[in-house]
């Protein structure tokens, strides 16, 4: 239940930045209220996956198969959750306000791929 309630509360709040998005003050879409709502709901997601992960297995008490299993699966979980805060994080302080959401679209797939891959 609680999931489902944090990914109504994601879809809604990608929805408001989708309308928010022709605001002239903007470079990218995770400036403002909205951007900062996606980026606290990735750290929330994160931290329940996190907690779930704990609840689920207590590492280092299975077997060696069943443990790296499970600490692939943590590490690629937690930089699919991590990627979009930390990438929004850096972009904000080092790049150029024109080249932001170029960076911040194609830093997040290449995160979220290198997720992906570990699996």
């Amino acid at each position: 239940m609680a999931f489902f309630v944090m990914v109504l509360a994601h879809a809604a709040t990608a929805i408001a930045v989708f309308f928010g998005r022709e605001e002239d003050h903007k470079y990218h879409d995770y400036q403002g209220f909205q951007g900062l709502a996606l980026c606290a709901l990735r750290f929330i997601m994160f931290f329940v996956f996190l907690a779930g992960m704990i609840k689920q297995y207590n590492f280092g008490s299975g077997s060696k198969r069943e443990s790296r299993f499970f600490w692939i699966l943590t590490l690629s979980g937690s930089v699919y959750f991590l990627s979009l805060p930390l990438v929004v994080l850096i972009t904000n302080y080092i790049m150029d306000p024109l080249w932001q959401q170029e960076f911040i679209i194609i830093g997040t797939f290449f995160c979220q791929l290198v997720g992906y891959s570990t699996l």
